[in-house]
């Protein structure tokens, strides 16, 4: 899940490169030992909730990955990109 798992725990530039280049190493090396399938998982955070500073009510449920994001931290922010 997250190298950094939360935004208060580094820059907002040292919580999305590290958790970015963390997912990217792992499917990377994947890769190159020939695994073929990976599965990534998040939590709430990839659309903006819970850590915006904004009100933030999902459009829908059950959620999905179409769910409209309002993501306001480099935490959520590495998460949507993941």
């Amino acid at each position: 899940m997250a190298a950094i798992p939360h935004p208060s725990l580094g820059t907002p530039e040292e919580v999305f490169e590290n958790n970015v280049a963390a997912t990217f190493n792992v499917l990377a090396q994947a890769g190159q030992r020939g695994i073929r399938r990976a599965v990534i998982a998040s939590s709430i955070n990839a659309f903006g909730v819970p850590m915006n500073l904004n009100p933030v009510v999902p459009a829908y449920y059950p959620l999905d990955e179409e769910v409209q994001s309002d993501i306001a931290d480099a935490y959520s922010l590495s998460k949507s990109v993941d």
